[in-house]
């Protein structure tokens, strides 16, 4: 983008994404553009070094909201359904991103890419929008089995993986039909739906049930993955995933916990044993 533009990030409640985000901020700001920060309070003492503006909004949960009590056989009559999707979409903080962006009018919008009432938000007010996280992504392949389970991919593993991702699937399907009776359809997929078709966006278009993020993940809007390509399993390129490298601070001198660590490692190595070493950020 052209140095100057004005690009509103909007971060979830996630700490270690929260710091990514303020990296690839930061490297933003060094690049010659404007941004603004939007996010819950729990984050904003990670935000606020940069020295941006932010703009709190309500703590988000990433899974969706859920019903706020059980169903009954009236539930199911299409207009209490929509009553209590309604009800559920009132209690999303998303008449203050749409304002925000509505007076700003930004150049971008950056948005987690688990924030989906946000993201269709958004896009329901003709902003130009992209996607961010700081997890490999393992789009399904031949190649790229699922992260739950023990198959190593390889000559000859292809058919495996690929039964494994249709277990995925249809354990998926079976989840979601489960929800949908227990909450008499008034679940997160037809609450981001009702949302989508008020304000006009293409959720089929923009979006694949086929991959293993809950309840779609977005295959038609551009999303930033702050990670190398090489942690992500091989997998046939997308035209809207952009590997753009780690997102954490200049690495700085080794200290005494450093060389601690290592002496541990080097003396099982020693003794024989293995070491499983284990960051926070892990997955």
């Amino acid at each position: 983008m052209p140095s100057g533009s004005k690009i509103i990030i909007v971060c979830s409640h996630l700490i270690g994404r929260a710091r990514a985000t303020c990296e690839f901020a930061r490297r933003l700001v060094a690049d010659g553009q404007n941004v603004s920060f939007v996010a819950p309070k729990r984050v904003h003492k990670h935000l606020e070094q940069l020295g941006k503006r932010i703009v709190e909004i309500d703590e988000f949960k990433l899974g969706g909201p859920t019903a706020s009590r059980r169903s009954g056989l009236r539930d199911f009559l299409p207009s209490a359904r929509r009553a209590r999707l309604r009800e559920m979409q009132a209690h999303l903080d998303i008449g203050k991103l749409e304002q925000l962006i509505e007076t700003e009018v930004p150049d971008l919008v950056l948005i987690d890419f688990e924030m989906h009432p946000h993201i269709i938000a958004a896009l329901g007010t003709g902003a130009r929008v992209a996607l961010f996280t700081d997890i490999f992504i393992t789009r399904p392949s031949a190649t790229s089995p699922p992260v739950h389970v023990g198959i190593v991919p390889g000559a000859g593993q292809a058919s495996k993986v690929r039964r494994a991702w249709a277990q995925l699937w249809l354990s998926a399907r079976k989840k979601r039909l489960k929800r949908w009776k227990s909450t008499a359809g008034a679940d997160y997929l037809n609450l981001l739906r009702l949302m989508a078709a008020d304000r006009k966006v293409p959720l089929n278009r923009l979006t694949t049930r086929w991959w293993w993020q809950v309840p779609f993940a977005w295959d038609g809007l551009p999303l930033l993955i702050m990670q190398g390509r090489a942690v992500d399993f091989s997998a046939p390129p997308h035209q809207n995933m952009h590997h753009v490298g780690p997102m954490v601070p200049e690495p700085t001198p080794a200290s005494p916990e450093d060389r601690a660590v290592l002496a541990i490692a080097e003396q099982a190595k020693s003794d024989g044993k293995r070491v499983v070493y284990i960051t926070f950020g892990s997955l």
